[in-house]
């Protein structure tokens, strides 16, 4: 088993250090087309699930839904839907062994989709820590009110980057990828890549929480954003400050919906301008997107064992975001 170090202890030592709870945020109807399988697994990631339901269902895999993708050295739970218009079911304790466990089924009139559950709750044990308890807890503290940067993290990318080398391999025309889930997923590898520049450099730039006119900033918890004008500034500022709007990085795609003013746009594509594949990725017609700068843990506690050295922290996180970099921000504060 491979070891994941954080730089204050060891984490996933085993698969019981790292666990995960997808939470959906609504009720289903327990009626429909789609059956609704709330499944517990155990050193099996996503794709491996679905390919098992798939399987046992008799359905195509794009018939199989999910909301995210979780980890695979992790005991972690979540949600799949299968559509199953025919109504023939098959016998779904038939998954059941070691690595996976049917919690709940249930049936719903919609398919899951990607992103559509609310948040994920985090039970994470850090192994080989040894840090001062007060530090500690100014640590935790200063997490709490301010949160961290809102980057993607290493395992969006890949060991080495090898997600980000294949999906330049397809965007280059020397890789063939059929399916739309996974063309999808290569050119997220690539827009991730470039958000974690923009928010990396927007830090050195001291703006992470100060705004420029032509910004982009949303409503925390909501998928809303508007821009940063001459005439809203100053209460937009006051706002952010207040914990009510967050300043959002920008995934790159073309303008539609909400067209960037010229000075939001420029920091961005100065950036971008580096990279030789920018321009190929904008040809893929994809529009902009938003993603907040910043995100603030919800319910953040601890529990810190001084003498056996273990560190159990316990928070949620909306969609989309990383547990790993939470803990990322956390080694930086403490090994300052």
């Amino acid at each position: 088993m491979n070891k994941n170090h954080a730089q204050i202890g060891e984490i996933k030592r085993t698969p019981e250090d790292f666990k995960v709870v997808e939470q959906l945020g609504f009720d289903l109807t327990g009626e429909g087309e789609h059956v609704w399988l709330y499944i517990q697994k155990r050193l099996l990631n996503t794709q491996d699930v679905t390919k098992r339901i798939a399987r046992l269902a008799n359905v195509p895999r794009r018939d199989v839904g999910y909301s995210g993708l979780k980890d695979k050295l992790a005991v972690t739970e979540q949600w799949f839907s299968i559509y199953l218009p025919k109504g023939e079911v098959p016998d779904w304790t038939e998954l059941n062994d070691d690595q996976l466990k049917i919690l709940k089924i249930s049936q719903h009139a919609k398919k899951l989709r990607v992103g559509t559950h609310k948040c994920n709750h985090f039970v994470v044990t850090i192994r080989d820590c040894c840090v001062d308890p007060i530090h500690l807890a100014q640590a935790i503290d200063k997490i709490k009110c301010q949160g961290f940067l809102n980057l993607f993290a290493e395992q969006r990318f890949g060991r080495e980057n090898a997600n980000v080398t294949k999906a330049l391999d397809w965007l280059s025309g020397n890789l063939k990828v059929r399916s739309p889930k996974d063309k999808g997923f290569l050119l997220s590898v690539l827009r991730s890549y470039l958000f974690n520049r923009y928010v990396l450099e927007r830090k050195v730039s001291s703006l992470t929480q100060n705004v420029l006119c032509g910004d982009i900033v949303g409503f925390v918890g909501a998928n809303t954003w508007f821009m940063v004008t001459a005439e809203n500034k100053d209460d937009v500022e006051a706002r952010i400050l207040s914990g009510e709007l967050v300043v959002a990085g920008i995934l790159p795609g073309k303008d539609k919906k909400l067209q960037l003013a010229e000075d939001g746009k420029q920091f961005a594509e100065k950036l971008w301008a580096d990279y030789a594949w920018y321009k190929d990725l904008l040809a893929q017609d994809i529009e902009v997107g938003f993603r907040a700068l910043s995100i603030a843990p919800i319910d953040l506690s601890y529990v810190y064992d001084e003498k056996i050295q273990t560190l159990v922290l316990d928070f949620s996180l909306p969609t989309g975001s990383y547990a790993t970099t939470l803990i990322d921000e956390l080694s930086l504060i403490l090994l300052k």
